[in-house]
């Protein structure tokens, strides 16, 4: 475990018994949450090993294998905020012709979401 991960884990451990102890709170709560997710992210594990005589393995064999590359890292799903959602109600029409509204309203939804999570 790097120098960084081992002072981001202490660090969460402190918060969350300082939550146990004092209550909490919604900033406390945030940085809890972030700590967490930041830990659940860094941890990238190696794909493949390859071997001084040159063999690839998914699985590692021996101690002198050589990691070739890591997965990419999973991005966290973006959702929309309740202050674009409402930008997006504001650009429809008032009255619903037959389902009109509502049709641009996924295709707004559509749109601003994949613009977020590309």
């Amino acid at each position: 475990m790097s120098d960084l991960r081992t002072t981001a884990q202490q660090a969460l451990e402190a918060l969350e018994e300082s939550e146990q102890h004092y209550g909490s709170d919604s900033a406390l709560r945030d940085a809890i949450q972030i700590l967490r997710a930041a830990l659940e992210q860094s941890v990238q594990e190696p794909f493949a090993w390859m071997s001084i005589g040159g063999s690839i393995w998914r699985n590692k064999g021996r101690d002198d294998d050589v990691p070739l590359y890591t997965r990419p890292q999973q991005r966290q799903w973006r959702d929309l905020t309740d202050e674009e959602i409402s930008d997006g109600r504001e650009q429809l029409p008032t009255e619903d012709l037959c389902g009109w509204s509502f049709r641009k309203g996924v295709e707004f939804a559509e749109a601003k979401l994949k613009e977020k999570n590309a």
